[in-house]
């Protein structure tokens, strides 16, 4: 009986245990809806709860049916604790991993206040309103001619799709769905269109389709205001294609006529490229594609440093890596993979392990100089960073060039131009290259015939001279401070030693000579001794891997 009751107590404390695991598996969001339905009718509205302590990351409007997927405001952004600046974006996460898998407004990320001043409207369109600013606002805009949304229901998939859809007869049922506006993501069987881009989180990258490839792009703002979601003219926002995949058409022929390629992503593990539903293009196959395993869940993200990479959803509850479009060997590729000013050194032996550092020598620990915008037209003055043995990663075929005869007629070109930042010069080639664009990465190659030019603004140049010299890379300078301090170290005492055997010498001889009356081995006692100096003219080579600082008042048109 006593032991019957301990296994009775056991069992309670176990079922005890696993429904306290459950509910804080659960704790980081809730849901603000009644009803456990997977769609929602028109007329529906929610706002965020108030921001607190205790508050959670993700507050839920609508799971799908499998209690997967949930749409919903999910916190980005902001301070701590019970702090009035926090911020949200309307997105649909994975929720065993807490993964957002969809942002509403990738363009204007983490931009909508957490506050009772936010809104999620759903009449006929799906709207996120911000009352405390006027330009923070994002629909479906599903609209007929007269401007009024035509949905009825909101349903969120069990893909992880939300769509909205009409009861009218008169109309396509579908009158919108998230599928067709990824953010950073595309998962399984989402077809991925010539319509549709991939906008990284930190919005400097996006994936787009071309007539018979797919490729990512990194965009250096020529201003500030004209990043990639930010509605910059096409002048000013530099495009720069730094990945590309070609359609091998192996097992059909992309036909003119037949309409655009369109990517998908297969269960099976890789991405394909369609033109019909039968005319498979190409195949970009992932690490698991060749076992024929299909996963639960597959996903594609453009993540924040410019890299596409394939992931599954393991057993283990983790997303496991099984691909990337630029391998760890192949970091430098990435356009920023240094930062602002950096070098990426590739590793000599050809493994993943690069090394970053700086143009002017200072290493990436100490922070090279910070990221900038704009042009260089106004009153603020540049100096320039010249540097032997670089070139960029990426190709040169986007950047303008012409023909120089010369080194300085390659600087010249660029120094002539106030939207010019930096230039680009092949001793080989005789051609230069122009970089109408804030300086990002370059590579650092091994051929010292390639010759980089660089902008930097006055200011910066001041703000980072409080830390560092301007003049001369850090490292450089104190490896001449040691070769200094040792060779006059050396030179002090050969010179007290030659002076010590030359008093020596002359001490003999003038004993000799009160000996004999006469001079012995030719040195003539009166004659000055010559200084040690003149022995030693200390060469200290300068490297072109200094900073030469070009001070320019007014910048030149």
């Amino acid at each position: 009986m006593g032991m019957g009751m301990g296994l009775l107590s056991l069992l309670l404390l176990l079922l005890l245990f696993f429904s306290m695991l459950g509910t804080s598996s659960s704790s980081s969001y809730n849901s603000l809806s009644s009803s456990s339905s997977d769609h929602i009718e028109r007329g529906f509205s929610a706002r965020p709860e108030p921001w607190s302590s205790t508050s959670v990351e993700f507050q839920s409007v609508l799971t799908d049916s499998t209690s997967t997927f949930s749409l919903g405001f999910l916190r980005c952004g902001g301070g701590g604790g019970d702090s009035d600046h926090h911020f949200l974006d309307l997105a649909v996460i994975h929720l065993p991993s807490s993964f957002p898998l969809w942002r509403a407004a990738p363009s204007q990320p983490c931009s909508f206040s957490w506050s009772t001043s936010t809104t999620l409207l759903f009449n006929g369109s799906l709207t996120l309103v911000d009352s405390s600013s006027s330009s923070h606002s994002w629909s479906t805009n599903n609209t007929d001619p007269r401007g009024h949304g035509h949905g009825d229901r909101l349903t969120l998939l069990s893909s992880s799709n939300l769509q909205i859809t009409s009861s009218s007869t008169t109309t396509s049922n579908l009158c919108w769905q998230s599928f067709d506006f990824p953010s950073d993501s595309i998962i399984q069987n989402q077809n991925f269109t010539s319509h549709s881009r991939l906008l990284s989180h930190s919005q400097q990258y996006s994936m787009k389709l071309g007539t018979n490839f797919l490729a990512l792009f990194f965009y250096a703002a020529a201003a500030a205001e004209d990043h990639i979601g930010g509605g910059g003219s096409s002048s000013n926002n530099h495009m720069i294609m730094y990945w590309k995949r070609t359609a091998m058409e192996a097992k059909a022929q992309i036909v003119d006529g037949r309409g655009p390629i369109y990517a998908r992503l297969d269960p099976t593990g890789f991405l394909g490229l369609y033109q019909t539903e039968h005319a498979l293009v190409d195949i970009l196959s992932f690490d698991t594609f060749n076992a024929g395993a299909r996963k639960t869940l597959r996903r594609l993200t453009l993540e924040s440093d410019g890299n596409l990479r394939a992931y599954y959803y393991s057993n283990r509850s983790e997303w496991v890596p099984d691909f990337a479009a630029i391998s760890s060997a192949d970091r430098c590729s990435l356009p920023a993979a240094c930062g602002a000013y950096g070098v990426c050194h590739m590793a000599d032996n050809g493994g993943g392990n690069a090394r970053c550092g700086c143009l002017d020598n200072r290493t990436a620990t100490e922070g090279c100089y910070p990221a900038d915008s704009g042009d260089l037209c106004g009153n603020s003055g540049f100096g320039v960073v010249r540097r032997r043995g670089v070139e960029l990663a990426n190709k040169l075929e986007w950047l303008e060039r012409r023909g120089s005869s010369s080194l300085e007629e390659c600087e010249g070109w660029c120094e002539r131009n106030c939207s010019c930042w930096g230039a680009l010069y092949s001793n080989t080639s005789g051609y230069c290259y122009r970089m109408d664009y804030p300086i990002h990465t370059v590579l650092a190659v091994g051929d010292q015939r390639k010759v980089g030019y660089f902008k930097v603004r006055n200011n910066i140049i001041v703000t980072s001279s409080s830390s560092s010299s301007t003049t001369a890379g850090r490292e450089e300078e104190d490896e001449r401070s040691v070769v200094v301090v040792v060779l006059g170290m050396l030179i002090l005492v050969c010179g007290c030693g030659f002076a010590g055997y030359r008093v020596w010498r002359i001490n003999g001889n003038w004993r000799r000579r009160r000996r004999t009356g006469g001079e012995v081995d030719g040195v003539v006692p009166e004659g000055g001794m010559p200084s040690s100096s003149s022995s030693y003219k200390p060469l200290i080579s300068t490297s072109f891997r200094h900073i030469e600082l070009t001070d320019s008042s007014t910048s030149k048109e």
